[in-house]
């Protein structure tokens, strides 16, 4: 499943959401991921998931694991931050949930701000096509009767 940039954002805060979701009814991080790989098999994502437990089950540290994940959350305008966040979560015993939540938050808030510049792009790219054929068919409808009576008024 080939996903766009923004569409794979938007799924990593899915994904985010449903972890939060797993962590708060007492799952583990790792068994959550598991869960979650399980549950959506044909996500877009899921070869990433995939690739992490896998690391962690061949005997990989958290952090090895993790730089893993770092490199294939490249779509990510920051991917660094959120596994760093992750780890400094996983080695101290912080809650898990509140990071992920914030970070699924402000992937969303990203992916707004880019579905809010693709339409003002697009708005412009409309413009063209309105001014072209649209309003002068407007004009025409209009303003033929008058021309029409104008004309028979003058002979």
């Amino acid at each position: 499943m080939d996903l766009s940039h923004s569409q794979k954002i938007m799924e990593f805060s899915r994904n985010l959401d449903l972890l939060v979701l797993f962590l708060k009814s007492g799952c583990s991080f790792l068994h959550a991921i598991e869960v979650m790989v399980q549950v959506y098999p044909t996500g877009g994502l899921t070869e990433i998931w995939t690739q992490y437990l896998w690391r962690i089950r061949l005997g990989s540290s958290q952090s090895q694991s993790l730089e893993v994940l770092e490199k294939g959350l490249s779509f990510l305008p920051n991917p660094g931050l959120l596994c760093h966040g992750l780890k400094l979560s996983l080695e101290q015993g912080m809650p898990l949930s509140d990071f992920l939540s914030e970070e699924a938050e402000h992937l969303r808030i990203l992916y707004v701000a880019h579905l809010e510049k693709s339409i003002f792009q697009k708005q412009f790219k409309l413009f063209f096509p309105l001014f072209l054929f649209i309003l002068p068919a407007v004009f025409i409808a209009l303003l033929t009767p008058i021309v029409i009576e104008l004309l028979g008024e003058l002979s």
